[in-house]
C-alpha cells in the first residue's frame, strides 16, 4: 500500500467507501443533531439517547464497507498511525 493511495482511487471499492461515509455523516448531523432542535422540550437524556444509537447504528452500518469513519478524529488518528492512505 503506497503512502498517497492513487492507484486505489481508480477502483470501485474506494468510491462505494466514500459515498459510505458520505450518507453516514449526513445521517449522523440529520438525526443527531436534528434531535437537539424542533419545538419539542429535549432533555440530556433524550439528546445523548440520540446521538449514542445514531452513531452506533450508522457505524455499524457502513463498517463493512468503508470503516466507519464518521468522526473526522478517527480519520485523523488512523491517518496518523499509517492504517490509511492519505486520499482515503
Amino acid at each position: 500500500m503506497s503512502i498517497m493511495g492513487v492507484d486505489e482511487v481508480k477502483t470501485a471499492k474506494f468510491w462505494f467507501a466514500v459515498i459510505a461515509e458520505f450518507l453516514g455523516t449526513f445521517l449522523l448531523v440529520l438525526v443527531a443533531c436534528g434531535s437537539c432542535s424542533g419545538g419539542h422540550t429535549a432533555t440530556n437524556v433524550h439528546i445523548s439517547l440520540a446521538f449514542g444509537l445514531s452513531v452506533a447504528t450508522i457505524v455499524w452500518m457502513i463498517a463493512h464497507v468503508s470503516g466507519g469513519h464518521i468522526n473526522p478524529a478517527i480519520t485523523v488518528s488512523f491517518l496518523v498511525t499509517r492504517k490509511i492512505p492519505v486520499l482515503r
